[in-house]
């Protein structure tokens, strides 16, 4: 088996470690358009939809009713070879299924962060040529690597990378007037407007402990509502962007070490 992303569960040789839902939903897939298992075209469009559903269930109760109704549903059970494969997978749905998604996921529910890096291997470490010696390989990894990490942290303690501060002003301007509790914040989700105010929903934001009620900071993504709350107090919070001249002289002392200046210098 060849392995793509380091978050890829190979059922052959029982090797379990996290896998990403885009890698996961591309293999079920190729099962579908495999011509051994007869599925029907117009079949196609209607399994991998219901798929969807089961993989992109956002809470343990909810991935349960899904699975349960479609694996009795007319459409699995007129297949028999998709319903066997959808069952073995089911035995290690925590590997794969948005429910069980954590902080470690750093917001990253696809192989991105992977390609990402592998792409930096192939454009600045090998500069896209394909042969080299696991010596040369070693050497390279050491040396320009290193270089380009240094170059990239200079760059951001020099404020010149915009991305993060873009990032928390776009969250900032969907930010919602909040109620504040002690160090809880109740904020008004954005569907509440088309809403009658008996079904109004609140996601509840704790800014001592940077979490949140949605689902988005479930996988540890920085979301609005956090952003909301940190309009209104300005305290830190762990998964938010890196901003602050706090983080732009850590970042200068990695590249820089004692070299770097003092933290009023950023």
């Amino acid at each position: 088996m060849t392995v793509k992303s380091s978050n890829v569960h190979c059922v052959k040789c029982g090797q379990k470690v996290r896998q990403d839902c885009a890698h996961f939903t591309f293999s079920r897939l190729s099962v579908l358009w495999d011509a051994k298992h007869n599925i029907l075209k117009q079949d196609r469009k209607r399994l991998m939809p219901s798929f969807h559903q089961v993989v992109r269930a956002t809470n343990v109760s909810d991935v349960s009713n899904a699975y349960a109704l479609e694996i009795c549903s007319s459409l699995w059970t007129q297949y028999p070879q998709w319903t066997q494969y959808m069952v073995s997978y089911w035995e290690v749905r925590q590997l794969w299924c948005m429910a069980w998604r954590d902080s470690t996921m750093l917001g990253h529910n696809t192989n991105n962060y992977c390609e990402s890096t592998l792409r930096l291997y192939k454009d600045i470490v090998l500069g896209r040529c394909k042969a080299y010696s696991i010596v040369t390989f070693v050497d390279f990894t050491c040396t320009i690597m290193e270089d380009y990490y240094c170059s990239r942290l200079r760059l951001f303690s020099q404020a010149c990378i915009h991305k993060p501060r873009l990032v928390l002003e776009s969250l900032v301007q969907k930010a919602a007037d909040v109620v504040k509790v002690d160090d809880v914040f109740f904020v008004p989700s954005e569907k509440n407007s088309s809403a009658p105010t008996k079904n109004h929903m609140f996601y509840t934001v704790n800014s001592n402990l940077s979490t949140c009620t949605c689902d988005a900071t479930k996988s540890g993504q920085f979301c609005k509502h956090q952003a909301a709350a940190w309009k209104h107090t300005r305290t830190w919070m762990l998964s938010m962007p890196p901003v602050s001249s706090e983080d732009r002289h850590q970042m200068a002392v990695l590249a820089l070490g004692e070299r770097a200046e003092d933290v009023a210098f950023y």
